[in-house]
């Protein structure tokens, strides 16, 4: 019926001529619906076109499932008339149909392109398709790695090797490559590294179906031990690298049940860099049903002292995505167990911490004249310790000079168009030339305890995070 249908198609065409582009184009479509041999044939006819008939043809033919496609992109492929979307299409088709035998082509492929710059994006895609029908073999293996070593190829290139290489259990090149001190190449090795373990403990979670583990199970598994091994010999440089390398790091250490990885997690939250903190908690966001044992690290979040709102939000699913479709094992039912109780305990602390500690405090700034008041809040809310020390300092003229002072407070601090009466508020203050003035503005402002605001956090994620979970036992 379908050859019925073509044959048809064929000679109305024979009848008319030939059709316009557009008319073939709409052709192309419906034979990529069929996928038909007979159409196969047409579309590879086309495909020896040139200009947008050529591509709109590849693309209809790119998931057809005949060997005949496969070798006649292999043959194309070698046309340097190609454009860069025809030539993706064509990685595309192999990447899903191409087979350890297409592997010595893209090698030719990549060798021949591999001096451009105009070509880095397409490199990438052909190496990891490489990487994909081919990782279980020798030469392919060792082609990469060439690629990787070689400095003198652009680095986009060798990343691309790297992070490709994630079938070798070579540690020691990975390690030759980290010690060059290269942040990208660095991020990439630690990106290959944790697709390595993600494997290697998958392994064993499926065989592991009532149990849950705080050490990795199999000690004599060489893989896993050799990048706990080489991780903890790299910990040295970790302040060292930029932040794309170290939440890098920090996730090879969760794929591989690293049990330091909590300390590089928390010293990156705990920073005073506020970009990382954001991708660190994005990585765990994204990566939580990895970390086998939790109970430290929702501690730590829970417990976490200054963080953004979006933080807070980002926490907040954190615990959330651990949890969702989570399974009702026995261990699991205990660790869920455990954590919820913790969260439950720490909402009595967190409340009564605040109750004894600041609300007493607040009744005896009602003393206080109202600007200070708003400005004690302004400075609560919105700055830091170090900024809070350094106001402290003008004020007692303890060569803090105002100008830098104000450049700091800008770089710093954000502000919103309701910010403006504080602000000027703030700067009448250290402005004042009476000395006396200024001596009582530092008795209003010294006692300022930027716990509380911390503690006013802590509680508010608390909250939401119970009532994320769901859990009943703390309404």
């Amino acid at each position: 019926m379908e050859q019925d249908f073509l044959q048809s198609l064929k000679l109305q065409i024979s009848k008319h001529a030939t059709l316009n582009s557009y008319e073939r184009i709409a052709f192309y479509k419906i034979l990529s619906i069929l996928k038909t041999e007979n159409g196969m044939k047409i579309l590879l006819k086309d495909c020896q076109k040139e200009g947008f008939l050529r591509l709109n043809a590849l693309h209809a033919v790119k998931d057809f499932n005949y060997p005949e496609v496969t070798d006649a992109f292999s043959q194309i492929i070698d046309n340097d008339s190609l454009q860069l979307d025809e030539i993706f299409i064509i990685l595309e088709h192999f990447e899903k149909y191409g087979s350890i035998s297409h592997s010595k082509k893209l090698m030719e492929f990549i060798q021949n392109k591999i001096s451009n710059t105009e070509n880095i994006s397409i490199l990438e895609k052909a190496i990891f398709v490489l990487g994909a029908i081919s990782s279980s073999d020798a030469n392919t293996e060792s082609y990469l790695k060439k690629i990787a070593l070689n400095v003198e190829n652009f680095v986009k290139i060798r990343c691309a090797a790297i992070e490709t290489l994630t079938f070798t259990s070579d540690m020691n090149f990975f390690e030759s490559l980290i010690s060059e001190n290269n942040n990208p190449i660095s991020y990439s090795v630690y990106r290959a590294l944790s697709t390595i373990a993600d494997k290697e403990m998958k392994r064993y979670e499926d065989k592991i179906t009532d149990e849950t583990f705080t050490v990795l199970p199999g000690e004599d598994d060489r893989i896993l031990l050799d990048i706990r091994v080489m991780l903890g010999k790299m910990s040295i440089q970790y302040d060292s690298y930029s932040n794309e390398a170290k939440t890098a790091f920090i996730l090879a250490m969760i794929a591989c049940g690293h049990r330091e990885f909590i300390v590089y997690t928390m010293k990156a939250l705990t920073s005073d860099n506020s970009e990382l903190i954001d991708m660190t908690l994005y990585l765990l966001l994204s990566n939580v049903k990895k970390i086998r044992n939790p109970d430290k690290l929702f501690r730590s979040l829970i417990s976490l002292p200054s963080v953004t709102s979006n933080d807070d939000r980002l926490i907040v699913e954190i615990f959330f995505r651990y949890f969702q479709d989570y399974k009702e094992t026995r261990a699991n039912v205990m660790v869920k167990d455990k954590i919820f109780n913790y969260c439950i305990v720490m909402m009595d602390t967190y409340f009564e911490n605040y109750r004894k500690n600041f609300m007493i405090p607040e009744i005896m700034e009602q003393d206080y004249p109202e600007n200070f008041r708003k400005i004690r809040k302004f400075l609560l809310n919105k700055f830091t310790p170090e900024l809070k020390r350094k106001i402290i300092a003008n004020l007692q003229n303890n060569d803090i000079d105002l100008k830098n002072l104000l450049f700091e407070i800008s770089e710093k601090i954000n502000y919103s168009e309701s910010d403006s009466e504080l602000l000027q508020s703030l700067m009448e203050v250290l402005c004042e030339k009476d000395v006396k003035a200024r001596e009582i503005a530092v008795t209003r402002l010294i006692d300022i305890d930027f716990e509380k605001r911390y503690m006013r956090s802590r509680i508010i994620r608390l909250c939401n995070v119970i009532a994320k979970l769901k859990i009943t036992e703390s309404s």
